[in-house]
């Protein structure tokens, strides 16, 4: 009788044991595939845009302020020559209106066995600026010499446009190009 139960103890002892190395075997294989499936997830994410933030429309236009004064010349205070003084600004102007218009795409790419789905998006951007000149009045004593102006408008991650973007203005199809970012040489 006791070897009849020490052989069922064993013969319990060794079917746990080759369960719990079928079951060790399977738990590498899972963090083996979880693994590779990141890895795959982020290489298609490298490829890809990440998050976008669009910032703007901005339309900045650069102006020279002429400030024409006179002053006393030297020693002789009855004498009064002029002296002109030029500031170049920049007004930043938002529109007054904004209707955007976006549509979001889904694709799943496929690496070996696994998917990743990457998000697109068609945004239409339509607005309207009114400044009419209101916030460029000149004292009497100056000039204003309005310079180019140009709309910015930010992207976080440029990877993400697919075809050049294109302004229309009035009648007018301006093409974007890439600028500089903040706090670089102009």
């Amino acid at each position: 009788m006791k070897s009849s139960l020490f052989t069922k103890i064993a013969l319990i002892f060794l079917i746990t044991m080759i369960l719990a190395i079928g079951l060790t075997r399977i738990g590498f294989l899972v963090d083996e595939r979880t693994g590779r499936r990141d890895s795959v997830v982020a290489e298609i994410a490298a490829s890809t845009a990440r998050d976008q933030t669009l910032v703007g429309p901005v339309l900045v236009i650069p102006y020279t302020r002429i400030i024409k004064t006179l002053k006393p010349n030297g020693k002789d205070e009855t004498k009064l020559i002029e002296v002109e003084q030029r500031l170049a600004e920049r007004a930043y102007l938002l529109p007054a209106e904004l209707e955007v218009q976006a549509s979001l795409n889904t694709e799943q790419v496929r690496r070996s066995l696994y998917y990743a789905v990457v998000f697109g998006s068609s945004i239409t951007i339509k607005g309207r600026f009114a400044a009419e000149g209101q916030w460029l009045k000149p004292e009497a004593n100056e000039q204003i010499i309005v310079g180019e102006p140009r709309l910015i408008l930010g992207i976080t991650d440029p990877r993400g446009i697919l075809r050049a973007p294109v302004l229309t203005w009035g009648d007018q199809r301006i093409d974007f190009f890439a600028g500089r970012r903040r706090g670089q040489n102009a």
